[in-house]
């Protein structure tokens, strides 16, 4: 098969902007997190079936903090964060490649 032709895996390297990385990576851990989120919930609301009062609260308070932090923070926040603080995330990332004499892609060159 030709090098032309062949068909590569999408990679975070790939993507040129800060936007597309962030866009790149929360889809590829939005699956993940929904799952775990889902599963710590689920354990979490097992304790409401306890006697204990205390014992009743703390798991489902800990649910509805695991949901705040899964929908709110996790699928929200954390991307929107990174898309508005762009290319300022990646410090070192500049440094060393304008070290290696490679363009930064801050700049556009």
């Amino acid at each position: 098969m030709p090098a032309s032709a062949k068909t590569t895996a999408p990679s975070i390297r790939a993507a040129t902007s800060a936007s597309l990385r962030a866009r790149f990576s929360s889809c590829m851990r939005r699956q993940i997190v929904t799952a775990a989120g889902a599963i710590m919930i689920a354990v979490f609301l097992g304790f409401a079936t306890d006697p204990d009062p205390v014992i009743k609260m703390t798991g489902i308070g800990l649910a509805t903090a695991v949901l705040v932090d899964v929908t709110l923070v996790r699928l929200l926040m954390a991307p929107a964060a990174l898309t508005l603080l762009g290319d300022r995330l990646w410090p070192k990332r500049k440094r060393r490649a304008s070290r290696m004499g490679a363009p930064s892609t801050a700049t556009g060159r």
